[in-house]
């Protein structure tokens, strides 16, 4: 069997499909999310202390709660939340890691410069 060369396109078309692959997960499984309480949600229910919890900064924000505002099914407004959630992790990582391997790279050096006197 033949050895492929890795090169830039089959790097880019597997980041590509992996992104696809993640967004379309992350949108199906607001599909099979359960409206009941999360792990410390009940904890807070069944010990009775829910009523010492109190909003948060973020409780205003767009995509609080695994909501989509605007959506009016719950299923599809928890899946949209998730996409656009995998959308700006990829875009914070890539984001990092571009800035970090400019970093790295080491200065360009040029080729020396052809002067007559150097080709004597």
């Amino acid at each position: 069997m033949k050895k492929r060369k890795l090169t830039s396109r089959t790097v880019r078309h597997c980041l590509l499909g992996g992104l696809g692959i993640c967004i379309a997960l992350a949108f199906l499984s607001g599909f099979f999310s359960s409206s009941a309480p999360d792990g410390l949600e009940r904890v807070a229910i069944d010990e009775g202390f829910t009523q010492a919890a109190h909003e948060h900064a973020l409780s205003k924000s767009p995509l609080s709660g695994y909501s989509s505002p605007g959506i009016e099914d719950e299923k599809t407004g928890t899946g949209i939340a998730g996409a656009i959630g995998i959308l700006a992790s990829f875009a914070a990582v890539w984001g990092l890691l571009r800035v970090l391997s400019w970093r790295a790279r080491p200065a360009r050096s040029h080729p020396p410069r052809l002067t007559p006197e150097s080709q004597k």
